[in-house]
């Protein structure tokens, strides 16, 4: 999907959204704002690494919106995924500190909406709205905006979603789909074409911690990240293993290849087995997911890991 439009990257600013940021200003795509909202971390620590985050690449110019703190309504995942993740996240950032002073960044003090807020940011641009975190701030902003949504937003894409295989291998929804079922089916709901990148496709674009280790970083965002993926390794990963799962969902706005059609709907019944889960259905809403095959992939963490100043 080669974006013209205005992007607005919403996302939970932990290590592979970091990485997703600076990946998107290496593609140099046209960056209007980053929200910042509720998942890995606190909102105040999302907010700070955002910032952060935009500093070091030297974008401080990029505004950091205050997005959702709570999902739409309370369900069991809450307890069971998001609070625990929370409360073993340290600061977002594998406890790593950025190198800037947050006082000296500008802050989103708007009382507007948060929908009135990202139109003011893409400045008349139609937007491409990527998610790399829950979903809820997105369906807040489409409740906002009502059938004028579609006036203003070009598409939405997402990382999220366990395909068959997965749920079958690791029964339960990922962490991006569990924070809030109802919001992911609100962007089905929406009209607006959709792309998601499933959690299927990012599991298999990995590197190991020797791998890791073994990376030449040749700028200062290359050293941060290398650092940063080596950390999460060490102390926050179940497995010495990094996954490229957010950074994958940029690289998916320039690749049209892989996109397969699936007719979507969300499991929504809390009740349910499969709440939470992506659901082929007829009757569902159709949307496109992104599929690379091993080669594919391959070639993907390269163009990643190049584009984030790695030398290969």
């Amino acid at each position: 999907m080669q974006t013209h439009n205005g992007l607005i990257i919403d996302c939970d600013t932990g290590r592979d959204d970091a990485l997703a940021i600076w990946l998107a200003l290496a593609l140099r795509l046209p960056l209007k704002a980053v929200v910042g909202a509720y998942g890995n971390t606190t909102p105040d620590n999302v907010i700070h690494n955002s910032m952060g985050v935009l500093a070091l690449a030297g974008r401080a110019d990029i505004p950091v919106l205050r997005g959702a703190t709570a999902p739409l309504k309370p369900h069991h995942y809450i307890d069971t995924i998001l609070l625990p993740k929370q409360a073993g996240a340290g600061n977002g950032l594998c406890n790593l500190t950025l190198p800037y002073d947050d006082a000296l960044m500008p802050h989103d003090a708007s009382t507007d909406t948060l929908a009135n807020r990202v139109l003011a940011a893409a400045d008349g641009q139609k937007i491409d709205y990527v998610i790399t975190g829950n979903a809820t701030s997105f369906a807040h902003i489409c409740k906002a905006l009502g059938d004028d949504a579609k006036k203003h937003i070009n598409s939405v894409t997402m990382w999220g979603g366990k395909l068959d295989v997965l749920w079958q291998a690791m029964p339960g929804p990922d962490f991006n789909f569990g924070c809030d079922p109802y919001a992911v089916q609100a962007i089905l709901d929406s009209g607006i074409p959709a792309r998601f990148m499933p959690m299927d496709t990012t599991w298999q674009i990995v590197m190991t911690l020797a791998e890791l280790e073994a990376l030449v970083p040749t700028t200062p965002v290359a050293d941060f990240a290398k650092e940063l993926m080596i950390a999460h390794c060490k102390h926050f990963a179940p497995e010495p293993l990094f996954r490229f799962h957010d950074p994958s969902v940029i690289y998916a706005l320039t690749d049209d290849a892989p996109f397969t059609d699936v007719t979507w709907r969300i499991g929504t019944d809390a009740g349910h087995p499969d709440f939470g889960r992506p659901i082929s259905d007829a009757n569902g809403t159709r949307v496109e997911i992104y599929m690379p095959d091993a080669a594919q992939r391959a070639a993907m963490l390269n163009s990643i890991l190049t584009k984030l100043g790695f030398a290969l």
